[in-house]
């Protein structure tokens, strides 16, 4: 599986330096689901070929808070942060166009404290430290398969991998079975009058990790 994972990549990087190339670039907000005191602002950047190999990153960002001797919470802006890298590769219904459906290879790798429950103030103290919070960071990487169907202006999007390699620490049996299970909708605003190149989309995602909304631009070139 390891293997499949490191070919998935592999493909990915030869698709994009072969063919010609759309860029990504949007922001969002990302709230976890099992509590709403875990949120933050999100940066998303991705590569896409016309056959629609995609690779993306999805950056979560919230300056959180540890105590002081007093007990108070104050600001931490280097604390909370999660990386999510995803690629995928459509096997079947590649096409140069983004219509219809598509079905594939798809990977994923996650690491960070973002989403990690925070702690009780009783259990800190005033030497709790970035180094201390991202010791206790989650990571996985996975491999598995997607679907992906366009009906325009709608494109659907199902990600469903197995963790080849987790953290023992910090993930449960339902994080291990569903953690990289992600679904994505988009919305394409375009314009009735003019074909344009580029695309301006609305993009929610849901998972059993991270539910959020952006804004994404995705230009040529």
């Amino acid at each position: 599986m390891k293997s499949c994972l490191c070919i998935l990549f592999l493909l990915s990087a030869l698709g994009f330096s072969v063919f010609g190339m759309l860029f990504e670039i949007g922001t969002g907000y990302r709230f976890a689901p099992f509590s709403f005191a875990n949120h933050g602002w999100n940066l998303d950047l991705g590569l896409f070929n016309q056959f629609n190999d995609m690779l993306s990153l999805d950056v979560t960002y919230h300056p959180q808070f540890s105590f002081n001797e007093s007990g108070e919470r104050e600001a931490t802006p280097t604390n909370y942060l999660n990386f999510d890298l995803d690629a995928m590769i459509p096997l079947l219904g590649r096409r140069e166009t983004k219509e219809g459906y598509r079905f594939g290879l798809f990977g994923t790798f996650e690491f960070g404290n973002f989403y990690d429950t925070y702690k009780n103030p009783s259990e800190t103290s005033s030497d709790f430290s970035n180094w201390e919070v991202w010791q206790n960071s989650s990571y996985w990487l996975g491999a598995g398969l997607y679907a992906q169907y366009y009906l325009r202006p709608w494109m659907f999007q199902l990600g469903i991998g197995f963790p080849i390699i987790r953290s023992p620490d910090t993930l449960n049996t339902m994080d291990w079975l569903l953690g990289t299970v992600e679904f994505k909708t988009r919305f394409f605003i375009e314009s009735e009058r003019h074909a344009f190149k580029d695309h301006l989309t609305v993009e929610i995602e849901i998972s059993a990790r991270k539910v959020g909304i952006s804004v994404c631009l995705i230009e040529p070139f």
